[in-house]
């Protein structure tokens, strides 16, 4: 019943956001999780300014997701890497796994709402998150891992906000 409530709601305003922070507040919220099975949350944020103009609540609830979906797949001492770039003030984000990925027709049905292969999942989180992905103005997607698992990716635009600049 909360994602569906979540599903309802719709984004919040834009604001400045550290996306370093944001991911470390993320990673305290799951911590508990990632210990429960030894999994490593690591951060990757070279190359992005310190704040970018963008919908905090809409991205937190993607990172959220994002992340306790890899937690739940990792490999016990597995680690999940969040990684971030800016070009051409688009962000892309990206959520990396060691678990086994998916198949094909998983592949093809991940972001369907009510879609789960794992136990006791409502299989709304990732086409929740694609809708916030898309209300942000960018796409949400999955690649296969260059060596086994899973990569998330969201490329939307941003405003980077550089303190030092005139």
């Amino acid at each position: 019943e909360r994602y569906l409530r979540l599903a309802r709601r719709s984004v919040d305003e834009a604001e400045e956001v550290d996306l370093g922070v944001l991911v470390e507040e993320v990673f305290g919220l799951l911590r508990a999780d990632a210990a429960e099975v030894h999994v490593r949350c690591i951060a990757r944020m070279e190359g992005v300014p310190g704040r970018v103009h963008l919908n905090r609540s809409a991205l937190r609830h993607i990172l959220v997701n994002l992340i306790t979906n890899a937690i739940q797949v990792q490999p016990e001492g597995g680690q999940v890497v969040v990684s971030a770039s800016l070009v051409d003030n688009k962000l892309c984000l990206q959520v990396a796994d060691e678990g086994p990925g998916l198949n094909e027709q998983q592949a093809a049905e991940v972001f369907e709402p009510f879609t789960s292969w794992r136990r006791g999942g409502t299989g709304l989180g990732l086409s929740i998150s694609r809708r916030f992905a898309r209300q942000l103005g960018g796409s949400l997607t999955y690649e296969p891992g260059p060596q086994g698992g899973a990569v998330f990716a969201l490329v939307t635009d941003v405003q980077s906000s550089r303190e030092d600049s005139a």
